[in-house]
């Protein structure tokens, strides 16, 4: 399939504005740099969750990303997966490399199975913080960027690997996907889908009786106030990173 998207894209004129939902691999890619990187303007590599997909989703590596900094000098907005490693340097360079508004999903590195829960739960949890600190670091160079939507892509589905359902609904408890805004200095995250989030709340107390998952989330989050709904908080980006 990324053959045969890439033959199609190399056949079109040249694009400003390029859809691509869940079709795009590194030969895809390359056709949309070499045949469109001149004249596009917003490009959108979208994840695909109604389908069921059997192969991993085409995750840009910094150097990938930065190749369409260069490659694409009217880029005016993008859409693209973004691996989440824990905050460490490697993701932040993943941002500073963006520079331009738009969505950016959200997800863990690879695929996911049950022995990585821990770490899935770190890469998955997006509060207010955190995604104030991200708009930051992608709109350090840019002043006129005034609003960048952060969709966090639920850590199962983002590789090839899938949690049962109970997991899932804890992973979008914290997984809060914000729509942050600058007004001059100041910079809002305001949560999208918080009606759903607040709907699956009310079903989760029966899925941390799993002692798998509770073992998980207490190692990553130890009891403060009794309520472990509440008792969670983003991994912080690096101090020099903001």
């Amino acid at each position: 399939m990324d053959e045969a998207t890439s033959l199609f894209l190399e056949a079109l004129g040249p694009l400003e504005d390029l859809s691509l939902t869940c079709f795009c691999g590194n030969v895809s890619f390359n056709a949309i740099l070499d045949r469109h990187g001149r004249s596009i303007r917003k490009p959108r590599l979208k994840p695909a969750r109604e389908y069921d997909m059997t192969t991993t989703h085409f995750v840009p590596s910094h150097g990938r990303i930065e190749e369409v900094a260069q490659g694409c000098p009217n880029l005016a907005r993008v859409e693209l997966l973004v691996p989440r490693t824990q905050g460490d340097k490697q993701e932040v360079a993943l941002y500073r490399a963006l520079e331009v508004g738009g969505t950016v999903w959200l997800g863990p590195k690879a695929n996911v199975v049950t022995e990585d829960i821990r770490d899935a739960l770190i890469n998955a949890s997006i509060d207010s913080y955190l995604a104030i600190s991200i708009f930051r670091i992608i709109a350090a160079d840019n002043p006129n960027l005034e609003r960048l939507k952060l969709k966090v892509y639920e850590a199962g589905d983002f590789g090839s690997g899938y949690f049962k359902g109970c997991m899932m609904d804890i992973m979008q408890w914290i997984g809060r996907s914000r729509v942050c805004t600058r007004s001059r200095e100041k910079v809002v995250a305001e949560e999208l889908g918080k009606s759903k989030r607040l709907w699956i709340g009310e079903y989760l107390e029966s899925n941390m009786e799993n002692d798998e998952y509770e073992k998980a989330w207490r190692s990553r989050w130890p009891d403060k106030t009794g309520n472990w709904k509440a008792d969670w908080s983003s991994f912080p980006l690096p101090e020099s990173s903001n």
